[in-house]
């Protein structure tokens, strides 16, 4: 890419692939050297090559990135809350459904998951009014 069409897509460069190519698309040894360095291991560098090719995909798709790198972050915390909570209510997952506030996150995100479906049925229901 050229730094003309990067300045138009702030978007258009994921990171993982950014470490296979420089901006003017020449050969960054600097990425998978990176890689490699970090544990002395080629698996590192396959993955590296892997997640820019599954990196580029997502960008010719226009699936966004973001919620993948939140879902990345956040997950390994909500893992280890999830594992403290069942150990202190002592492997019990009715500590989930019995308080008030967990059971309105609870629905929550059950509306946010079912949110699509209710507004396409809604809409069917306009147009057949």
């Amino acid at each position: 890419m050229k730094v003309k069409e990067t300045a138009k897509k702030p978007y258009g460069i994921c990171p993982a692939s950014m470490t296979i190519w420089n901006a003017d698309q020449t050969y960054n040894k600097k990425g998978i050297l990176g890689s490699y360095a970090l544990r002395n291991n080629m698996f590192d560098v396959g993955a590296m090559l892997l997640i820019a090719v599954i990196g580029y995909f997502f960008l010719k798709l226009e699936i966004p990135i973001a919620p993948i790198v939140l879902a990345l972050i956040l997950g390994p915390l909500a893992e280890s809350n999830l594992r403290r909570s069942l150990l202190l209510s002592q492997g019990s997952a009715s500590t989930f459904f019995t308080r008030p506030i967990c059971i309105f996150f609870l629905l929550l995100a059950v509306l946010s998951l079912c949110w699509p479906l209710l507004r396409k049925a809604l809409s069917n229901r306009k147009k057949a009014a």
